[in-house]
């Protein structure tokens, strides 16, 4: 597979993977989804790339709460302070995934 071509397999298994994290109800068969093809991607392409998954799984659901956050209608929903720790969390999954893709391409 071109190099394009696995940075998108890469990118929309993570993206399945974080979109499985935030959703609620069916949040289970994207989660399913990209760990599915994390799994087969390592096992068909090697784990080079992998950072990829991480990134985007972090990324994706960190931008997605963010924005639900801040376009809020603070008149009707009340935010705790501990609204943005999971924002939080999924940043530094994002910044893991950066520090590992870095690694990763020190190395090779």
């Amino acid at each position: 597979m071109q190099l394009t071509g696995r940075t998108l397999y890469w990118s929309i298994a993570g993206t399945f993977l974080g979109m499985g994290f935030v959703g609620f109800g069916l949040g289970l068969l994207p989660t399913l989804l990209g760990l599915g093809m994390a799994i087969y991607g390592v096992w068909r392409y090697g784990p080079h790339g992998l950072w990829m998954v991480i990134t985007t799984a972090g990324a994706i659901p960190a931008l997605v709460l963010l924005h639900s956050y801040l376009t809020v209608d603070r008149t009707h929903v009340v935010l705790g302070p501990h609204d943005l720790v999971v924002v939080m969390v999924f940043g530094l999954l994002t910044i893991a995934g950066f520090i590992w893709g870095r690694l990763d391409r020190r190395i090779t």
